[in-house]
């Protein structure tokens, strides 16, 4: 990929180096599913209607509604959704063409199956490159690797009421310049929005959706890799469209989707009548689940029972007739919809697959490969890429360079190529204003500024018998001297783990709600080891990759290694971990490994912490000043 750098290759060598570059990706993403034993071998025992039974002694790692694949001579084929596992018994809907059948699902063959989801991107990327190796293009291709020419956006919009959409705040000067800035796109232009964290990126989408519905008449997509992403932007989004006569629609699979959000989803959309009849179906459907239960526990899985196919093909029936429903139910509830809400991958799928919009944003567009960004931004006619350099970038199996990993960001490849397009967020409302001062002076070069609403952010507590807990401190370092241990392929450092599990019992024990704790760190291994230490359920423990996007009153942060810290102190990571809190950061890490580094992040963060007078000796137990 160095001569995407260079800017000296032609588009065919470009777009095969990206061919190259996502079929290693495919491969690794399939080694690893191996690897860690995901993929599973099934017999099949019979094909009826359009139910394929399988028999899988692992099949209790299926669930009703994952999507089903199997493994072909290295080859990956998607052909199914689960709709029933129970006793070894996989039952699948198929989705292949009649035609295919005989191919693939003669009785007795032996198959090897998996969750096929997660890979279902690689396959959607590969397809859109086979299409521009052969020669279709459109004006998203040409963003990327056409000429970089694009003036500045024309403003032509006046946003007229500045309030947020569902409360009575103002947006802030540059969220207003945001959203007028949207407004005023003609097809083929593009803008990039640069959201730092908790500068009100959620409320830009949300009010410029709304005004591109409401004033001119549009229909778009909100997008993102992440489902978390996804219902943040559209949450609450529904509700004001609905009181001028149009609607919001967030497609995905209910397991993955904020229940908030359930009443956005297509089925929560169909009129009386359709309902009714699905309520019907899904009896009688359920009644022959029970029935196939009962026959599975006479034939003990032997698969020759004529009363399972016979139950085969009723199910396959029932199945036929209420996916028929549900498709003229929800094609018409998404043909109708203003704004859609769904993950990049779903919106290549059935129902959406087909279906084009006006304006597409993407939110969180720096963690989005561009290929990945493609697939949103060619179903559209204008594009809005909401990222933040500083933040995590896509996260690859094959690449690890950071130059690599940013010049495949969609967000941040268009940022250097386009800086004329871009705008800044630049008011921060979330966190206490000591916490957000620190990314601000060293990360973002003052780019942003803490509102003055920040300085009333402050951790509330019952008692503070731990000195770190003071409120009036809202950022700590403490120092202990814990030593990382190799274990894997990571590192885990059980001093440091001792003192996340002490700090967490205090603040339980002052007053703070579990579920307003994060405990995160930079290694898998950390996490475990985390995870299995603090006894607290609703303390969420995950790693920093993990938390981008999330927030909690309190963060405490296991920095973990003490010899080699590049990984741990990758400015974008720390970033990321140092943006999480609103009220209480509190870094665990070993001081002196850190002043060994005095160029990095972490050091600079030492130094500030330092500066505020919050170094604590945990092993002496004081302030070190």
């Amino acid at each position: 990929m160095i001569f995407l750098m260079m800017g000296c290759y032609t588009l065919s060598a470009v777009v095969k180096a990206l061919r190259e570059f996502v079929t290693r990706e495919k491969s690794y993403a399939l080694q690893e599913m191996i690897k860690e034993s995901k993929i599973f071998n099934a017999k099949i025992l019979g094909f009826s209607g359009n139910v394929l039974d399988l028999y899988c002694s692992e099949g209790w790692n299926f669930e009703v509604g994952d999507v089903i694949g199997f493994v072909e001579d290295g080859d990956i084929n998607v052909f199914g959704t689960v709709i029933d596992a129970n006793l070894g018994i996989v039952s699948v809907y198929l989705n292949l063409p009649k035609e295919s059948d005989g191919k693939y699902f003669s009785e007795e063959r032996n198959v090897r199956i998996f969750e096929a989801e997660p890979l279902v991107s690689y396959d959607l990327q590969l397809n859109l490159i086979e299409r521009i190796e052969s020669g279709w293009t459109n004006e998203a291709v040409e963003l990327f690797f056409g000429n970089p020419n694009a003036k500045p956006v024309n403003k032509t919009y006046r946003l007229t009421d500045i309030k947020c959409l569902g409360n009575e705040r103002r947006l802030d000067e540059s969220q207003v310049e945001a959203v007028e800035n949207i407004l005023s796109l003609n097809s083929g232009d593009f803008l990039l929005i640069i959201g730092p964290p908790g500068c009100g990126k959620t409320t830009v989408i949300k009010k410029a959706a709304y005004h591109l519905v409401r004033d001119k008449g549009e229909k778009v997509l909100v997008t993102s890799n992440a489902n978390r992403a996804v219902d943040n932007a559209i949450e609450g989004l529904d509700n004001h469209l609905q009181e001028i006569g149009c609607s919001c629609v967030r497609v995905g699979r209910p397991e993955k989707v904020d229940p908030k959000l359930y009443e956005c989803m297509p089925g929560s959309k169909f009129d009386k009548t359709l309902r009714t009849k699905m309520e019907n179906l899904e009896r009688e459907i359920e009644e022959a689940k029970k029935e196939r239960a009962e026959i599975l526990k006479r034939s003990k899985v032997s698969g020759d029972s004529e009363e399972l196919r016979k139950n085969s093909e009723k199910l396959a029936s029932l199945y036929a007739e209420r996916n028929e429903l549900l498709k003229k139910g929800v094609e018409r509830v998404v043909a109708e919809a203003s704004v859609v809400g769904s993950t990049i991958v779903k919106s290549q799928l059935y129902p959406l697959a087909k279906i084009n919009f006006d304006t597409c944003i993407i939110d969180e567009s720096s963690q989005v490969p561009i290929t990945m960004a493609l697939l949103a931004m060619i179903k559209a006619k204008k594009w809005v890429l909401i990222g933040d350099h500083k933040q995590l970038l896509p996260i690859f199996r094959t690449v690890k360079r950071q130059d690599l990993q940013e010049l495949l960001s969609a967000f941040v490849y268009l940022l250097k190529r386009y800086e004329n397009r871009s705008l800044w967020l630049k008011w921060h409302y979330r966190s206490n204003t000591q916490i957000i001062e620190f990314p601000s002076r060293f990360i973002y070069n003052e780019m942003i500024e803490p509102s003055p609403e920040c300085l009333k952010v402050k951790l509330q507590l019952r008692a503070c018998k731990l000195e770190v807990l003071d409120p009036e401190k809202p950022i700590v370092f403490v120092h202990t001297r814990g030593k990382a241990e190799r274990k894997g392929g990571s590192l885990c450092n059980k001093r440091e783990v001792e003192v996340c599990s002490e700090v967490v019992k205090e603040l339980v024990d002052a007053g703070v709600d579990e579920e307003n704790i994060g405990v995160i760190t930079p290694y898998r291994a950390q996490k475990r080891e985390l995870r299995s230490d603090i006894r607290y359920k609703r303390v969420e423990i995950d790693t920093v990759d993990a938390f981008q996007g999330r927030e909690k009153d309190v963060i405490i942060l296991s920095l973990t290694a003490t010899e080699d810290l590049r990984f741990a102190a990758n400015i974008n990571r720390v970033n990321v971990a140092v943006t999480r809190p609103k009220s209480k950061l509190i870094v665990v890490g070993n001081g002196m490994s850190i002043m060994q580094n005095p160029e990095s992040i972490l050091y600079k963060f030492l130094k500030y912490a330092y500066e505020k007078n919050a170094v604590f000796d945990w092993d002496w137990k004081q302030w070190i000043s």
